[in-house]
């Protein structure tokens, strides 16, 4: 039997037809997603790598607990697959494989059948992987996959199945995302973008992960809360509604002063959806990276071009004490006058900023964190901490402000500035000249990434 397999093989591998990643239909909806892939054409895929297959029509693979499905006609907000095998280096042609879905299971065949059913790397999920000649597999090659059982994965309406002959639905394009300095600090899974998923509606999220794409950002989308549809005890337990009865009571007694709760269903969904998205950073695998990418649907870069150096240059300053950092904020200075900051230190085109201030009539600095909550990385030792803000009886930025920043230093420094919990926890990474950017609004924005002002 295993030379019957070996066989096979070998002849669908000297088959290979010239084939070009440009015959591969790309779907009208996808736009120029395909893009994101370009930086990293070439380079070799090593164990280990989120990788993304796109079939023969143009779909690409997103496999579920039911079977792997081929019905995506766009990769991006996707998670992708890890490709990995018995021990670690770069995938090589003839090389023995496991693919690991999103949901911790591997992709098994058997009979026939292409699924995701189990957390095990047995002989069912075992394959082998080829291309036309040898060597590393490299990102944007056509591969074969060949089961352990001989029978090899084919493309075919809307699944993967296995299957004895050699049509030209066997065809797969392997590709790797170019992950850029931010992912080194949270990993390939690490950025995660709240992002509202309706039906029949364009994703507003797609501008901005094009835009993100080119600083070599790749967050994967979770689904908002949605005001209209969640239920309303969801988003009463996460910020009451000022207009409900009792709200305004229940705050007091909860000791937020001048926090009669929540202004609007909207208000409550994002607080509800910061919440989700904490839970899911505190849920990942504990073999991940401690920190999370935390990103609103409309946060664009301000710099792309050379955001990658600059990153990395920021974050190795990045005091150890530091577990939250935050990409973008907001300042109102309409309310309080000149917003200064002080950097703790500045590298290339950004620059670290820890303690930031207003001064009032008599000349006193009082500290100061700003609102907005558009983009920020979190360490997982604080996301309890987080957490305990909640139920929240304001807006979710504002919660964040009264419940921890604004709350008691725990490390008793002194000072104006020590005498705080966002000065123990908390660092800003801004632009070195520090540049301001209006909404329209009465608020400026400052940070790294920041909202799209078209859709805000």
């Amino acid at each position: 039997a295993g030379s019957l397999r070996a066989l096979l093989a070998a002849l669908l591998v000297n088959s290979f037809p010239a084939l070009h990643v440009s015959s591969i239909r790309e779907s009208s909806e996808s736009g120029d997603s395909n893009d994101h892939f370009r930086r990293s054409s070439g380079q070799p895929i090593q164990s280990g790598d989120r990788i993304f297959l796109q079939g023969h029509a143009g779909q690409y693979l997103l496999a579920d607990a039911n079977g792997v499905l081929a019905d995506l006609a766009d990769h991006r907000g996707q998670l992708g697959i890890t490709i990995m095998k018995d021990e670690p280096g770069s995938i090589v042609s003839g090389d023995s494989i496991f693919l690991q879905t999103p949901s911790g299971n591997f992709v098994d065949v058997e009979e026939g059948q292409v699924r995701a059913r189990w957390n095990d790397r047995g002989q069912f999920q075992r394959m082998t992987i080829f291309k036309q000649g040898s060597g590393p597999i490299l990102s944007e090659d056509t591969i074969l996959l060949q089961a352990s059982n001989g029978v090899v994965l084919h493309h075919e309406g809307k699944r993967l199945v296995g299957k004895g002959d050699s049509d030209d639905t066997w065809r797969l394009i392997i590709r790797r995302l170019p992950y850029g300095s931010l992912h080194s600090v949270v990993g390939a899974d690490g950025a995660v973008m709240i992002a509202l998923q309706r039906e029949g509606s364009e994703r507003r999220s797609l501008r901005a992960m094009d835009a993100l794409a080119a600083a070599g950002i790749f967050p994967w989308e979770m689904a908002a809360t949605e005001a209209a549809r969640a239920p309303s005890a969801q988003l009463k337990l996460t910020c009451p509604l000022e207009s409900d009865e009792g709200s305004a009571g229940w705050c007091a007694d909860m000791g937020r002063e001048s926090q009669p709760g929540c202004q609007s269903q909207i208000e409550q969904a994002v607080a509800d959806s910061h919440r989700r998205a904490l839970l899911a950073a505190l849920k990942r695998d504990q073999s991940a990276s401690p920190w999370t990418a935390i990103l609103e649907e409309d946060v664009l870069p301000v710099l792309a071009d050379g955001f990658d150096d600059a990153f990395a240059k920021a974050w190795s300053k990045v005091p150890a004490e530091a577990k939250l950092v935050r990409l973008g904020w907001c300042t109102f200075e309409s309310d309080l006058g000149q917003i200064d900051d002080e950097a703790l230190d500045e590298n290339g085109s950004f620059k670290l900023v820890r303690k930031r201030w207003w001064t009032d009539g008599e000349g006193s600095k009082h500290y100061y964190t700003g609102g907005c909550s558009s983009a920020y990385i979190v360490h997982r030792s604080l996301i309890s901490e987080m957490l305990k803000i909640f139920p929240c009886c304001c807006a979710f930025d504002c919660c964040l402000e009264s419940q921890l920043f604004y709350a008691p230093s725990k490390l008793g420094e002194s000072g104006e500035f020590g005498r705080w919990r966002g000065h123990d926890i908390m660092i800003d990474i801004d632009l070195r000249s520090g540049g301001h950017f209006g909404s329209g609004s009465d608020f400026n924005q400052s940070g790294i990434l920041i909202q799209d002002n078209r859709i805000l």
